[in-house]
């Protein structure tokens, strides 16, 4: 009242706090928490000081204090999500309870019965079977040598032959490998077996 309506109207629309102000985030402290660390023949508890520590100190934490011969961990309970999410290095830490436990994944030569360099199934050890379609099913499988984690797709080729799936299946391959897009799967390699899995 009595001030005139452009006064009125500055009043109403300026914001009660500072634009800064609520741009920054909250300023949080940092906690603390624990994993257990399973080596085989013994365990160790691992202080993480900042959840904003990255996957990729973990696990260099975890070569310091156990062996060169550490690739990767993963949960003791096999939590699929989390297992992947410890694969990826530049991830932080928060999505891990306190009191976590992990283990070790400890790098395995293959000893390839064919070409020496050539990609094998033997490269690779199955986790868990994750789907299952009309003429495949998708396997889980952590690489020996490296620990990261893949998916296989693994499909009866006479079934295919049979069935006349051919086609499809290698315009699937093609059209897999050219992928260059966060939301499809790429593809890595393909190979096949002698006998049927």
């Amino acid at each position: 009242m009595g001030q005139s309506e452009t006064t009125q109207r500055n009043t109403l629309q300026r914001p009660r706090y500072s634009s800064h102000r609520l741009a920054r985030a909250p300023v949080t402290e940092s906690c603390s928490k624990s994993v257990h660390i399973d080596f085989g023949p013994s365990q160790i508890r691992l202080l993480i000081p900042d959840d904003m520590l990255t996957c990729g100190w973990l696990l260099s934490e975890s070569i310091r204090r156990c062996s060169e011969n550490v690739v990767a961990l993963r949960t003791k309970a096999n939590t699929e999500i989390l297992d992947y999410w410890l694969t990826r290095m530049e991830r932080t830490l928060q999505p891990l309870a306190d009191g976590e436990e992990l283990t070790v994944v400890f790098a395995r030569k293959v000893h390839s019965e064919s070409v020496p360099d050539t990609l094998s199934l033997a490269h690779f050890d199955p986790v868990k079977v994750i789907g299952k379609g009309g003429f495949s099913r998708v396997v889980e499988v952590r690489k020996r040598d490296t620990g990261a984690i893949y998916a296989v797709k693994i499909m009866n080729k006479a079934f295919l032959l049979r069935e006349d799936k051919a086609g499809q299946i290698l315009s699937e391959r093609k059209i897999l490998a050219a992928a260059e897009h966060p939301f499809i799967v790429k593809l890595h390699w393909a190979f096949q077996t002698v006998k049927p899995i």
